[in-house]
């Protein structure tokens, strides 16, 4: 199976710096811009579906890229991003002058945990993901998929998988291919 890693396009949640995690926000303007210029760069690739987070922003993105395409959009909340519990709607800076950590602390690479502020730890976000991978496998075997989630939860999966892929770029949106 060979996959297609779309990063949902910009809110202004992302324009502020403001970390969203579960919380669910709808694309801004320039996201909805940036979801039609993305849409017109991935018709050329042959794909079967899209899969997309249940979070708002995914599946507009989800759906600006499936009205161009004519691809299915199916969402499934184990593609949400990384919960980040009680430091949603906080910035790095606000982060790390009152719970004095560091962003550093939180990377994909690192293994982050956020279960002491009521998120989730690295592992649970790579099992949800590695989960959907394993049933997409099985019922779509040989065809090309596009998932459509977050850049942090989607990092975590490319870190976990061996960080073999090939970075597509378009509009500052991560775009990677993979395949299983």
């Amino acid at each position: 199976m060979r996959l297609i890693l779309v990063r949902h396009c910009q809110t202004d949640w992302n324009k502020a710096g403001r970390i969203q995690g579960h919380t669910d926000n709808q694309l801004n303007g320039e996201g909805k811009n940036q979801a039609q210029r993305l849409s017109l760069k991935l018709k050329r690739y042959k794909f079967y579906l899209i899969v997309s987070s249940d979070l708002l922003r995914a599946l507009e993105t989800a759906a600006i890229i499936g009205m161009r395409t004519g691809a299915p959009v199916r969402p499934d909340k184990r593609l949400r991003e990384r919960s980040y519990g009680s430091l949603e709607g906080m910035t790095w800076a606000e982060i790390e002058n009152e719970r004095k950590v560091k962003k550093s602390d939180f990377s994909a690479a690192k293994g982050y945990d956020l279960r002491p502020y009521g998120g989730e730890s690295r592992k649970q976000v790579i099992d949800r993901h590695l989960d959907l991978l394993e049933e997409l496998k099985k019922e779509y075997g040989g065809k090309t998929v596009v998932l459509v989630g977050h850049g942090s939860s989607l990092g975590s999966l490319l870190v976990r998988l061996g960080n073999r892929h090939h970075y597509l770029e378009m509009e500052k949106i991560v775009v990677a291919q993979y395949r299983l």
